[in-house]
């Protein structure tokens, strides 16, 4: 009986379903961009796996977006673990190779669910050092139910409250200010007036104004910065009867705010997702190994504890998946510290031994 390999078939099975679901062309040249044993190989093949099952299983059914997230989030985790250890078992991975610490942290408030992220990634690895520093990479992301378009594409409700029946001049200024201190962060021309738009981005009132104050705080500590905020569009009803397989798909905040400065005359706003958005496969996977997209921020450890602050402020009922290589429970004590519930799949970050030859097959 030939021995199965279980990476490659696994591999296999990957790529049959994402071709069923029109993504097999990236996630084809996803499989082929790292070499098998390093820990990419493993979180690359764990992005693919989490998003197609949670699109399966739950996107499938017509159910609600917290629905969605919460088995998102079960498969994440789960494919996290099973890749990296079918790497260390099956002989693929060093000697060194650690199994990193997968936790999932939950901000627990007792308010109504209105604002900011529902769920982010938060990685954290030994490798990842410049100039001494301890690095971490962070993604959030907004989910939506997507709708039938009428044209083929998926279209999410991007609104806020509305007031009339134009969009809310308060608003636009609100986008207007982000965009201009966005340039401003990532290296372009001073603003117009620094302290006179950070005023304005102080005081969010709606939704997408909390996100986006989200984001501008994330850029505020990066050391490389990215479109690290996304709202992201699950199957919604119409997907689940009778329309074609439909792999999920993230677009930053900045994008979706400055589509409301030129279409200003609707209120909420219908946004179709872009044929050439990044997958949601794309965007995790991205955040997990650092590499191929702008779909996350990496920052100082120092200042992840800033941003994990906001985020227990303003952004209730938040959600994140943590990867943690480096071992030291420094950053479970530091969302435990904010009040963040904190929940780890092992009690040690270091990895079991992979299983020896059973008495019967010696």
């Amino acid at each position: 009986m030939p021995k199965l390999d279980l990476i490659a078939t696994a591999e296999d099975l990957l790529m049959e379903r994402a071709t069923g679901y029109g993504v097999g062309g990236q996630v084809r040249e996803l499989l082929g961009s790292s070499s098998v044993g390093s820990p990419d190989h493993a979180f690359i093949r764990a992005s693919i796996g989490a998003v197609l099952d949670a699109t399966l299983m739950s996107g499938a059914g017509g159910l609600g977006e917290e629905h969605q997230t919460a088995a998102f989030m079960g498969h994440l985790g789960t494919n996290l673990r099973w890749w990296l250890l079918a790497h260390l078992c099956s002989g693929h991975a060093p000697e060194e190779f650690r199994v990193p610490e997968i936790s999932w942290a939950h901000q627990p408030r007792d308010v109504e669910r209105r604002f900011g992220a529902d769920f982010g990634i938060v990685v954290r690895r030994p490798d990842e050092s410049m100039a001494g520093k301890d690095l971490c990479r962070l993604s959030l992301f907004q989910a939506k139910l997507s709708q039938d378009a009428g044209d083929g594409r998926p279209t999410i409700q991007v609104g806020y409250k509305p007031r009339d029946a134009v969009a809310d001049p308060d608003y636009l200024k609100y986008v207007r200010c982000c965009r201009k201190y966005e340039r401003w962060l990532v290296g372009g021309p001073d603003p117009w007036d620094l302290m006179a738009m950070k005023a304005v981005i102080e005081r969010p009132s709606y939704q997408i104004e909390t996100l986006l104050r989200t984001y501008l705080k994330g850029l505020e500590s990066a050391i490389e910065p990215g479109a690290w905020c996304h709202y992201i569009a699950w199957p919604g009803p119409t997907d689940a009867w009778g329309g074609p397989p439909y792999c999920p798909k993230a677009v930053p905040v900045m994008q979706v705010a400055e589509e409301h400065l030129r279409r200003r005359d609707l209120t909420p706003m219908p946004f179709p997702i872009p044929r050439k958005a990044r997958t949601l496969i794309g965007a995790v996977a991205a955040t997990l190994t650092g590499k191929g997209d702008d779909a996350f921020i990496l920052v100082p450890f120092g200042a992840l504890q800033d941003v994990l602050e906001h985020l227990a402020t303003n952004l209730p009922e938040m959600h994140l998946t943590m990867v943690d290589a480096v071992g030291d429970d420094a950053l479970r004590a530091t969302l435990e510290g904010k009040g963040w519930f904190v929940r780890t799949s092992t009690p040690h970050s270091e990895s079991p031994n992979p299983p020896g030859p059973s008495p019967a097959s010696t």
